[in-house]
């Protein structure tokens, strides 16, 4: 296609050179010189002069119309990247969504297990009447508060989610467990038993400090305070499973004191 807009261009150009040639020898006949020659394609001459401007003007006018155009093909091209990319945070934070709402529902029926609620009981009253833990059982709520730690670490589930789901449970197990895990520590040589149920807990209580203020007040009175609320929830939720669970439970419980 170009080659023959290139060979138009060029018997164009020849013939105009030959009309030239012939309509001045038609006027002013043989010429009498070479400088006569010359002068006779004096016109054709400016003609091509002033041609070649104007095809330059007209590349100029159509780099600018290529260049309009590929501007905006860029922002088109843009415009499609940013809505692409738009398209990827939204998957990525309905994946996100998806995991966390799954991790929630996870923690969530895990902590409302029938051996959950067993075993809170079971602390519970153990604390209340021994000031002491059943082997055993502790370590239920101790491993479930690990790997709410573990959790949040991984920052599988945001710090703001578990205040304010947990933080009521986790800052009082922990100090009902926290003389226990200290012994296990020492004989074990495992300075990282439980290590992320503790580091659980001094997260939700700067937290606790900055929304409230102030600390929550964690002497013995106030333990025993929770454990005497934890009984009845955790008979409910007891009871929830099966209407005879909860007074087997609370029975063999008084028979092992």
């Amino acid at each position: 296609m170009v080659r023959k807009q290139l060979l138009w261009i060029l018997c164009g150009v020849i013939g105009l050179w030959l009309i030239n040639l012939l309509c001045m020898l038609m006027i002013y006949g043989k010429p009498s010189s070479p400088g006569t020659v010359g002068d006779m394609f004096g016109a054709v001459n400016a003609l091509f002069s002033g041609l070649a401007f104007a095809f330059v003007i007209y590349a100029i006018v159509l780099q600018q119309e290529d260049l309009k155009l590929q501007r905006r093909e860029l922002e088109l091209t843009r415009k499609e990247l940013q809505l692409t990319r738009n398209e990827h945070v939204r998957s990525a934070n309905a994946q996100a969504n998806s995991l966390i709402f799954g991790a929630l529902a996870s923690l969530s029926t895990r902590w409302n297990s029938l051996p959950m609620f067993r075993a809170r009981h079971a602390v519970s009253s153990r604390y209340l009447r021994a000031g002491e833990l059943e082997e055993g059982v502790w370590e239920i709520i101790a491993e479930f508060f690990e790997h709410l730690g573990t959790c949040l670490r991984a920052e599988a589930i945001s710090s703001g989610i578990v205040w304010d789901t947990y933080s009521w449970y986790i800052e009082n197990y922990w100090l009902i467990v926290k003389d226990t895990v200290v012994d296990l520590r020492e004989e074990d040589g495992d300075p990282a038993y439980y290590e992320r149920f503790e580091q659980l807990f001094n997260q939700m209580t700067d937290i606790t400090k900055s929304q409230l203020g102030q600390q929550y007040n964690r002497d013995n009175d106030a333990l025993r305070t929770f454990c005497t609320a934890e009984i009845p929830l955790a008979e409910a939720g007891i009871g929830t499973f099966s209407s005879t669970v909860a007074p087997a439970i609370i029975t063999s419980t008084e028979n092992s004191t």
